[in-house]
């Protein structure tokens, strides 16, 4: 009816039934990461990684370490005010306990001592797997199909 709230929400079907808890997880899991890294927080960003997990990024590097990648943005971003934004993941579900996903991304950065904008659009894909009831990220691999410097 026209009253009645609009729901929208991601269902899939598993072997044993509805994995709605774990896509929202997943989903969860990325927004921290943008969140903390536009607001800075690496202690927190690094809680969100395995401690095996490889980072590829087009303009900071690969990284088979997650201490160095994290690192690595910490020191590229230094002096700039990020937004980053995620639209509607695609998330598949591959066990119980690893999934991938593709993430649309947007951001807007403004470089230290600057009042102009850049602007970045592309896709994350990656990888995650279950850690002590926990999704983590395992890879992560930034495509970037537009920058505006």
């Amino acid at each position: 009816m026209m009253n009645e709230p609009l729901r929208v929400r991601a269902q899939a079907e598993s072997a044993t039934g509805p994995v709605d808890s774990d896509l929202w997880a997943i989903a969860a899991t990325k927004a921290r990461y943008f969140r903390f890294m536009d607001l800075k927080q690496w202690t927190d960003m690094r809680q969100l990684f395995t401690t095996t997990a490889t980072f590829e990024h087009p303009t900071i590097g690969t990284f088979s370490n997650i201490e160095d990648a994290i690192d690595a943005v910490a020191n590229a971003l230094e002096g700039f005010w990020t937004a980053h934004e995620a639209g509607i993941p695609d998330i598949s579900l591959h066990s119980a306990d690893r999934a991938t996903a593709v993430f649309a991304m947007s951001s807007t950065s403004t470089p230290p001592g600057h009042a102009s904008f850049a602007r970045t659009f592309g896709h994350y894909y990656d990888t995650f797997s279950r850690e002590h009831g926990d999704w983590k990220i395992e890879s992560l691999k930034l495509v970037s199909s537009y920058r505006d410097l």
